[in-house]
């Protein structure tokens, strides 16, 4: 009986040991996953921006790319930043929050666009309705009925248009042509000319030297 009895005992002290004992987790076999990376499932996730060299279609507010030479893409929806990797592009984006070219001899078709900086030489933008406009690149071309404050930096620089509210050209031989109203013209550039029909009666700034302006 008192064998039974301290068998019971025994077998008892090594089952609270044994239950006492804490194992470490393996650290490499665990993964942690941060909440950006963790999707509804928390199953990986990850954003790329879309090349829609091939056209397509903009959901509201997308960052899109085109980053192929020579593409002809025809973009749709309310895009918001676009950006022209890709030279000799021809194509039509027709609402953007901004639109950045890069590449070189691009020309773009559009409606509205809210921002526009063309730093690729040979740009060609025709757009409807346009907000604030940089032309950096030289020999590039702009036409729009409307645009915001236009900053013209680059040498011979061609502008068409109905009415700008504002602009800035400090490029050399910048040609423009405005059949409305500038609003207001300042101009440091050299060899420019400047023709448009109301608004400002000359340049509030002209510290440039052999421009020609016609009112």
């Amino acid at each position: 009986m008192m064998k039974q009895v301290f068998a019971v005992v025994a077998l008892s002290v090594v089952l609270t040991s044994c239950g006492a004992t804490e194992v470490e987790p393996d650290a490499s076999n665990t993964e942690t996953i941060s909440p950006a990376q963790e999707g509804t499932d928390g199953v990986q996730a990850t954003m790329e921006t879309r090349d829609l060299s091939d056209g397509g279609t903009c959901t509201t507010g997308e960052e899109v790319i085109i980053g192929v030479d020579q593409s002809s893409p025809v973009i749709d929806g309310e895009c918001g930043v676009v950006t022209v990797l890709a030279s000799e592009v021809t194509g039509n984006i027709a609402q953007a929050e901004q639109v950045v070219i890069l590449g070189e001899a691009s020309t773009l078709l559009g409606e509205s666009w809210k921002e526009a900086v063309a730093e690729g030489a040979k740009s060609t933008m025709n757009v409807d309705d346009m907000g604030a406009v940089t032309v950096v690149g030289e020999s590039s071309h702009v036409t729009t009925k409307t645009a915001g404050t236009m900053i013209v930096t680059g040498d011979d620089i061609t502008v068409n248009a109905n009415d700008i509210s504002s602009l800035i050209s400090t490029g050399n031989s910048v040609k423009v042509v405005v059949s409305g109203e500038i609003g207001a013209l300042e101009v440091l550039g050299d060899k420019g000319t400047y023709n448009w029909s109301n608004g400002v009666e000359k340049p509030d700034t002209d510290e440039g030297s052999n421009n020609t302006f016609v009112r």
